[in-house]
């Protein structure tokens, strides 16, 4: 559900590094969802399978200013102790869409499943988008 042209939206989430990429886990911190516990992002069925509105990994959109403040570093003028990275919501693969969050969609969405799929699945497509995801050293300009 890609709702305005793919080049012009890119995603931002502060997450801990792993090198040069960020780390791959199921935290709030890392390239992953959370699954089961109450602050558990992701329902999964007694199948094993994730569906479009069930699984998430929450970004925000266009402005990393609409994070959290603890979420956006220090060094961006935040309190957050993790790097803000950011990718283009055209580098996601097939299986993979972004979706604005209805209720505050310029500050909040998730990257969700594009279709009903495994819980490994959904978590292997994520992991592939490790390497697009750019550090972000330097907030936009506005």
């Amino acid at each position: 559900m890609k709702t305005e042209p793919a080049s012009a939206v890119l995603l931002y989430r502060s997450m801990n590094a792993d090198g040069d990429h960020p780390a791959l886990g199921r935290s709030h911190t890392c390239l992953g969802v959370i699954v089961g516990g109450p602050r558990g992002e992701t329902e999964v069925d007694a199948g094993g399978y994730v569906n479009p509105g069930a699984g998430v990994m929450s970004v925000t959109p266009n402005d990393p200013r609409g994070l959290p403040v603890w979420r956006l570093p220090k060094a961006l003028g935040g309190t957050g102790a993790y790097d803000l990275w950011a990718i283009s919501v055209d580098a996601l693969p097939d299986g993979l869409d972004y979706r604005p969050d209805l209720r505050n969609p310029s500050r909040h969405g998730t990257i969700v499943p594009a279709r009903r799929m495994l819980l490994d699945q959904y978590e292997d497509l994520l992991s592939s988008t490790r390497l697009s995801w750019q550090r972000v050293l330097a907030l936009p300009q506005v």
